[in-house]
């Protein structure tokens, strides 16, 4: 049998593997199994070892399914498989399993379990897809209402704060911020006082709108929730980068290099590349802005080195990001290779000749 990651307490490591090799489990045994596979699956910097722990728990809980003839604890186990699938990139097999837990849960009338089953299948939608994201904002819209109607409201008001990222994605600022509002309001009455998300998504929504006062005000509340409760993941680096967005936009250019700076920091100690080179472009913009060319060729040499973009379009976005910077720093013909890049993949885009 495979090694249970073993970050777990000792005393958990024990039960876990009490657990997975008992011959009959109860129904408190399915629900300690579907909680250690989806704490191993959701783990932040997860590793392949988690996910092995994880598919050891599905696996047990379906086994247990099938001997026993339960449905819901079949179900159970699509749903661990779901994330599973999608953790390790594989869409297709993922999302089958999402729709298998989501058929089951509508059999057994277990609502608060379909609705975990339509947040599940809507995070397989992204918010830039413009086709399917009807789709997954009404799945999300099913989901409230039945965590309202459970009354898991710990999991309504996260979910409504999922359905107003996907709000902004069509882009529908006043209907997010009105969702925003409502889970902000269900959070307090619960007495959940972790609303760094939220105040974070309503600064980019009040932002959007033009209400820069309003989303200023809630982006330095952000930022001051979420340091508060000593959070420094990337919670952290997507405030300080929608405050320097923020800064950026009422041009006060040298705060938003200091926001920028300060997501940078916490994005490279996650190692998170992706969030390294989006916000390095936004702080290289801003350098641009207080015209030091120096500066913003100093930040994207950095990415160019170390942290390269791997995609077509995210290296052409590198390319015309150094010959702003260039050309800031009046340097036009150190900027000539970069126009040459830029104009050669331009003409294979457009079938140029």
């Amino acid at each position: 049998m495979q090694c249970v990651a073993q970050e777990k307490a000792p005393l958990q490591y024990k039960q876990l593997s009490i657990l997975l090799t008992k011959d009959k489990l109860d129904e408190q045994d399915i629900k300690q199994l579907f909680i250690w596979g989806e704490q191993y699956i959701n783990r932040p910097g997860i590793l392949p070892k988690d996910i092995d722990s994880s598919i050891l728990c599905a696996n047990k809980i379906l086994n247990a399914g099938i001997r026993q003839h339960n449905d819901s604890w079949q179900g159970q186990a699509c749903m661990i498989y779901s994330k599973i699938f999608r953790e390790k990139g594989e869409q297709t097999r993922g999302r089958e399993y999402a729709q298998k837990a989501q058929k089951i849960f509508e059999r057994t009338h277990q609502e608060e379990f379909l609705a975990d089953a339509y947040v599940e299948l809507s995070r397989y939608i992204s918010y830039e897809d413009d086709e399917n994201l009807a789709e997954a904002i009404h799945e999300q819209e099913m989901a409230v209402k039945l965590y309202a109607k459970t009354g898991n409201h710990l999991k309504q008001a996260q979910t409504l704060t999922l359905l107003a990222d996907y709000v902004i994605g069509v882009p529908d600022m006043y209907k997010a911020i009105e969702l925003l509002h409502q889970a902000e309001a269900v959070y307090k009455k619960i007495g959940y006082t972790r609303l760094g998300g939220v105040y974070d998504l309503l600064g980019l929504a009040y932002r959007s709108t033009g209400e820069l006062s309003t989303a200023l005000d809630y982006q330095l509340r952000a930022i001051r929730e979420i340091e508060g409760s000593g959070d420094t993941t990337q919670s952290l680096s997507t405030a300080y980068n929608g405050l320097g967005m923020m800064y950026y936009e009422m041009e006060a250019f040298e705060p938003s290099v200091d926001a920028y700076n300060k997501a940078f920091a916490v994005a490279e100690k996650l190692k998170d590349t992706v969030s390294m080179q989006y916000i390095t472009g936004n702080l290289a913009n801003s350098y641009i802005r207080l015209k030091n060319g120096d500066a913003a060729l100093r930040v994207l040499k950095r990415e160019e080195r170390f942290f390269p973009p791997s995609g077509e379009k995210p290296r052409v976005l590198l390319q015309v990001a150094m010959v702003h910077a260039y050309v800031a720093g009046n340097k036009l013909a150190a900027a000539r290779p970069y126009v040459a890049g830029w104009w050669k993949q331009r003409k294979l885009w457009t079938g140029m000749t």
